[in-house]
Parts: C-alpha cells; sequence; structure tokens
C-alpha cells in the first residue's frame, strides 16, 4: 500500500473507532431520556452494544497497524511483539487500553438491568478520559487541553449517540411519546452545544498558535472545513428544535418525515466532522 493509500485507511480505522465510541459512550445517556418517557430502548441499547465490541476490535486493528507502521509496513512487523509492545507503552497504548475498557462497561448496557446501566455509566466516562491521554492534547498547556477535550468529547458523545435513537422513535413512538422525548433532547442539547463550542474554542486557541501560522497551514485549513460543518450541524438542530418540535408537538404528520431526514443529516454531518478530526490528528499544529 502506497504512503496515501496507508492515510486513508488511517483516517478510516480512527474515524471508524471515534463513532463506535462516541455511540457507546453517549447511548446511556439518551437510553435514560427515552425510558422515562416509557419507549422501549432495547434498540438502542443493542446498537451500544455492538458500538462498543466493533470499537474494541478497531482499537486492536489500530495497534497492529501502528506496529506494522514501525517496522516498515509488513505483516511480519505487525505482528512482532517487540513492536506490539513499544505500541502498547505508548500514549496511544495507555489511551486505547482505557478505552478498550470503557467499551467493554459500556457494552453492559445490552443487560437491561439498573447494574448494567451503572457499569455502561462507568463505561462512558471512561471513554472520554481516555481521549485525553493521547495525540495533540499532550501538548502544553496540558492542565487546560485535557479537561477541555474532556468536556469537548462528552458533548459530542451525547449529541451523536441520540440521533440513531432520536430517528427511531420519530419514526415508530406516538406523536406525544416522540415530542416529549424530541422536546427533551431539545432543552438539554442547547446547554450541550454551548459548553461544546466553548470547549472546543478554548482548545482551537490553545493548538493554534499564531493566526498568520494557522491560516497558511494544512492544519488551518482542516480546522476551517471542520467549523463550516459544526455551523451547518448547530444551524440544522436549530431548525429542529425552533421549527419542526412545535410541529410535531402541534400534530402536523409533515413534522415527522421532515424530523426524520434533518436528523439523518445531522448524523451524516457527524460522521464527516468525525473523518475531518481523524485527519487532523494526522496533521501537527502550526505551534508544533
Amino acid at each position: 500500500m502506497g504512503i496515501d493509500g496507508a492515510m486513508v485507511a488511517a483516517v478510516a480505522i480512527r474515524a471508524a473507532g471515534y463513532l463506535c465510541a462516541l455511540i457507546a459512550a453517549g447511548t446511556a445517556a439518551f437510553v435514560g431520556l427515552a425510558g422515562r418517557h416509557g419507549v422501549s430502548t432495547r434498540p438502542m441499547r443493542r446498537l451500544a452494544a455492538g458500538a462498543a465490541l466493533a470499537g474494541i476490535a478497531l482499537l486492536a486493528l489500530g495497534v497492529v497497524r501502528r506496529a506494522a507502521f514501525l517496522g516498515g509496513g509488513t505483516l511480519t512487523a505487525a505482528m512482532d511483539p517487540a513492536l506490539l509492545t513499544l505500541v502498547l507503552e505508548s500514549p496511544f497504548g495507555t489511551a486505547a487500553a482505557v478505552r478498550a475498557a470503557g467499551l467493554l462497561a459500556a457494552s453492559a448496557l445490552i443487560l437491561e438491568r439498573r447494574g448494567g446501566d451503572a457499569i455502561a455509566w462507568a463505561g462512558s466516562l471512561a471513554i472520554v478520559a481516555s481521549f485525553a491521554l493521547s495525540g495533540h492534547v499532550l501538548g502544553e498547556p496540558r492542565w487546560a487541553l485535557a479537561p477541555l477535550i474532556m468536556v469537548h468529547t462528552a458533548a459530542v458523545a451525547w449529541w451523536l449517540a441520540a440521533l440513531p435513537g432520536l430517528w427511531l422513535v420519530t419514526r415508530a413512538a406516538a406523536t406525544p411519546v416522540a415530542a416529549g422525548i424530541v422536546g427533551g433532547f431539545g432543552r438539554r442539547a442547547q446547554w450541550v452545544v454551548a459548553a461544546l463550542v466553548a470547549a472546543g474554542g478554548g482548545m482551537l486557541v490553545l493548538l493554534a498558535g499564531n493566526v498568520d501560522a494557522l491560516v497558511r497551514s494544512s492544519w488551518g485549513l482542516l480546522i476551517g472545513a471542520k467549523l463550516l460543518v459544526v455551523a451547518g450541524l448547530i444551524a440544522i438542530a436549530a431548525y429542529n428544535k425552533l421549527r419542526l418540535t412545535p410541529a410535531l408537538a402541534s400534530g402536523d404528520p409533515a413534522a415527522r418525515h421532515m424530523l426524520r431526514r434533518t436528523i439523518a443529516a445531522e448524523l451524516g454531518l457527524g460522521i464527516l466532522i468525525l473523518v475531518l478530526t481523524a485527519t487532523l490528528t494526522t496533521t501537527p499544529p502550526p505551534g508544533n
């Protein structure tokens, strides 16, 4: 595989891993919201458990890929115990171990028991914490970057993991129930989005360094693209909250169909953001 192919593979593995980890981490919160409205949470629980197991597999693939890279890109290097140990003892290995433990705990949602939900919440915290253990966040000032990335990750997980559940609710639940769940999500989302934007802005200021260097760098261009997609995502969410949610509550039959379409669009933009984020991890900030 050439250099370009290797980079594409690395970005794909990371983006898919992020998606699985965030869905596994955030589903517990949506399950709590949906459960209070008497909706069956089994589909969301199964999705979270499946995402958790897939996430563990992707982490293992990431470890093997890094070992292969260190050894010249060969299959023999990928299976070399010394190289695998080197990867596992790196910050990436530490983050992967913590995330894998969190993913395993998050899969306890499938049990549909209070104890399983408590374990899943603990797993969610471990998954969020793992994002502060490797990558650009290891730069300075780490005391500020680490909590910012955790707040940012928790907000993204809460939002992204709710989208499949919201889509299912708007498709199958009775109108008053669907309106109650979508409305409850919207009321919480305004605070979550504020935290997401504040934490993301703080990280950008700390990592970007010189503004001129940011504008002229590949990292800065990727950040610009990501911000545009985030702005589109927030615009759709605002439209859902201000127009479609009240329409659904009033019994407008067209609101259900439109909400499903806009929720699907949110999910698509969310995945695009993860791809851009995974690409950013392969590109050093201008100050580095």
